[in-house]
């Protein structure tokens, strides 16, 4: 059984190279500025964006990517508004999407379409999905290419950055709605519930061997490929879930890194 005579599976295997490619620019910085229970409140909003697109018959997503910006920037003005209490805007956010998403999932009728934006839907991608991820992928790494130096300098610290002469609203305005843009896309192909899970492990992984930003960032898009693409791989042939697979083979092998870690030091 050749996984390459499936169209489904290339279509798969594709978005999956992208999404490897696309989510470390975003979760770097996210792990280094330990906003990573970002994820996890974004994640919520675009369960409920794919259930309001889901009653209103939008596609689910360019729904959940609306939602997705838009919690994104009601993290940032909570954030703003709470300065000693960061944690508590990402907390008050995954309450509003966990209530949005349970209360709107009863006028849900396509209840397996919705359930499988739970653990992911990637090997039911459509080519009109491929195209528009392809161009919101290419758009989001042409983007970061441009800003990476301020992203870089924003990633440690925002006061030395603006005082270097960075645009720090405008970049972090920047980085939010890539952030918004990568997590909506990502929950269709892993899943809401474990979708920061994606953001993060790779860079965990990869801070186990790199020395330093640009390593880090190498390592991570090398790690969030291989889960990607052997998570996939791996799910074909045992017949499991893509989106927990994926997760799985992510953990063991982070697992599998930390005695490297150890011995380094």
């Amino acid at each position: 059984m050749n996984i390459f005579n499936y169209d489904f599976m290339i279509r798969a295997l594709w978005v999956g190279i992208l999404v490897g490619l696309m989510a470390p620019l975003i979760g770097q910085t996210i792990v280094l500025r330990r906003m990573s229970m970002v994820g996890d409140a974004v994640a919520h909003t675009t369960l409920a964006g794919v259930a309001i697109g889901l009653i209103l018959g939008i596609d689910p997503l360019i729904s959940s990517l609306v939602t997705a910006l838009l919690g994104v920037f009601l993290i940032d003005v909570l954030r703003k508004r709470l300065p000693h209490y960061a944690d508590v805007s990402i907390a008050i956010l995954m309450s509003l999407g966990i209530g949005l998403a349970g209360t709107l999932s009863s006028f849900v009728r396509d209840t397996n379409r919705f359930t499988a934006f739970l653990f992911g839907s990637i090997v039911a991608i459509s080519q009109e999905e491929v195209f528009l991820i392809s161009i919101v992928v290419l758009i989001v790494i042409v983007v970061y290419r441009l800003f990476y130096k301020e992203i870089f300098a924003m990633t440690f610290d925002e006061n030395l950055a603006q005082h270097a002469g960075v645009n720090v609203k405008l970049v972090n305005l920047i980085f939010m709605i890539m952030l918004g843009v990568t997590l909506s896309i990502a929950a269709k192909t892993v899943g809401t519930l474990i979708l920061s899970s994606l953001l993060i492990l790779p860079v965990a992984s990869a801070l186990q061997l790199s020395k330093s930003y640009k390593s880090t960032l190498v390592w991570s898009i090398l790690f969030s490929l291989f889960y990607m693409v052997g998570g996939l791989i791996l799910s074909f042939y045992i017949g499991a879930k893509p989106g927990g697979t994926v997760v799985l083979l992510a953990v063991l092998t982070y697992l599998a890194l930390l005695p490297i870690r150890r011995l380094r030091r």
